[in-house]
């Protein structure tokens, strides 16, 4: 089987990340081919390969391939022209957030505002129009608001013309079988299960006796990064903690958190590092004791931060919403959303006042990545989702074919025989079970 995957190949990018170890254990997989796809301005990494970058002949070249791998998520300028390109040429889709409206909201504007008013009332009705205008009202609120991420996802743009899809959740492929009829397939994130390099810096110029607590990833509001400073101060622990802090971000943002952190009187307990290599982010991780992942609104499928973190045995604080509540227990203490200083504060000085929980946390979270997020197995899942590609089709076309013959035979679009007619298509001719098992299932499992 020859693939191509399409992707952000960015040093910037955790999914070009996913990619890298995605085609590296497919390339492993006896008969199988994959060549690397990525948008302008979106390569850079070396490992497996550099890739190739898309053109204006991209989508013709692609006939060449027995499969196409679409990798979407919310960023406009690494996604952008591959959500493009999966409109013209349909393949199989691996969707990593679960809202793209970043993503419609930048790429229809940038033709005219008419575009995203469209798009939004198609979708959405007379609703969604409304909220559009809001949000070209008020972009820098709207985008970030928990409705807007739930209620107006904007998703659909991306399944429509799908093969099947690829999700790395429980929780998201719930979510995603409400708005499409094909097969979702989940297969939680690879991550490189292990700890720093031997190149990595030796002396990261952290204090040796000091619980190093690791705030790791970009510094969107949506990251809760402030309520991570203020949790540390209200909870008296600057003089018994190092708060660590990394992730690319604009250095006017950057600006005002070290304001925060000056104003919280945890300069001498916080280090601001913004964005680092991989290679230095592996090392704070082997150092670091304790990670704080609270992102909210949960707009992604999985969390790339929070599997890495499991992966070097780091004991973690979360919110208790989406794909965060399919950790492990024992591994990850999490607070109620909108995460608040006080419960990160308390969930923080649990861990810090028993090195033993901190301990048992770690084998937990060791234990959980290897068994769960291996390269190879995310290598299975994706050949299996490929192997039963074209499910979405199908349904569609059974579901016309029905409606027009029921048309025919007098009944209305909205009369009870076609909505049993249709259910009962579901149920048929849909993949069984049709409802999430109650742990998360093998690599490759398809709802």
């Amino acid at each position: 089987m020859k693939i191509a995957w399409c992707t952000p190949f960015s040093v910037r990018s955790a999914i070009g990340a996913v990619g890298a170890l995605a085609v590296d254990a497919l390339r492993r997989t006896a008969g199988v081919e994959v060549d690397i796809w990525y948008p302008v301005d979106a390569g850079g990494r070396s490992w497996p390969d550099p890739g190739r970058e898309i053109s204006a002949d991209t989508a013709e070249r692609l006939a060449d391939y027995d499969a196409v791998v679409y990798n979407i998520g919310d960023q406009p300028v690494y996604h952008g022209p591959i959500l493009e390109l999966s409109q013209e040429v349909p393949g199989v889709v691996v969707l990593h957030d679960l809202s793209l409206v970043h993503l419609m909201f930048n790429r229809l504007r940038a033709v005219n505002d008419d575009d995203f008013l469209r798009a939004m009332h198609r979708w959405y009705g007379p609703e969604g129009q409304q909220a559009a205008r809001e949000g070209l009202e008020r972009p820098g609120e709207w985008l970030y608001r928990t409705e807007t991420v739930q209620d107006f996802p904007m998703t659909e743009v991306a399944l429509e013309r799908a093969t099947a899809v690829v999700t790395h959740s429980r929780y998201a492929a719930e979510a995603l079988r409400r708005r499409y009829v094909g097969d979702v397939t989940v297969v939680p994130l690879p991550v490189s299960v292990g700890q720093a390099p031997p190149e990595a810096p030796v002396d990261l110029g952290l204090p040796e006796d000091r619980v190093i607590v690791l705030q790791a990833g970009v510094l969107n509001p949506n990251k809760h990064v402030p309520t991570v400073v203020e949790a540390v101060a209200h909870a008296g622990l600057g003089d018994r903690v190092h708060l660590v802090i990394c992730g690319h971000s604009q250095p006017q943002d950057l600006d005002r958190l070290r304001q925060h952190i000056d104003a919280m009187g945890l300069t001498d307990s916080t280090t601001v590092l913004g964005e680092v290599s991989d290679t230095t982010l592996d090392a704070l991780r082997a150092r670091a004791d304790i990670a704080t992942i609270l992102r909210h609104p949960c707009g992604e499928a999985a969390s790339a931060v929070l599997a890495e973190s499991l992966a070097f045995g780091l004991p973690i604080v979360s919110v208790n919403d989406g794909c965060y509540r399919e950790a492990p227990a024992d591994a990850v203490t999490r607070v109620p959303v909108p995460p608040t200083a006080t419960q990160v504060g308390a969930a923080l000085r649990r861990l810090v006042d028993d090195p033993a929980l901190r301990e048992r946390a770690a084998t937990s979270a060791r234990a959980f990545a290897q068994e769960h997020h291996s390269p190879d197995a995310y290598a299975r899942g994706i050949l299996t989702a490929l192997q039963g590609a074209g499910a979405a089709r199908r349904r569609v076309a059974l579901a016309e074919d029905l409606a027009t013959i029921a048309a025919r035979a007098g009944f209305a679009s909205d009369s009870t025989l076609i909505e049993r007619l249709a259910t009962r298509a579901h149920e048929l001719f849909s993949p069984a079970p049709r409802r999430l098992p109650p742990a998360m299932p093998p690599a490759g499992e398809t709802f």
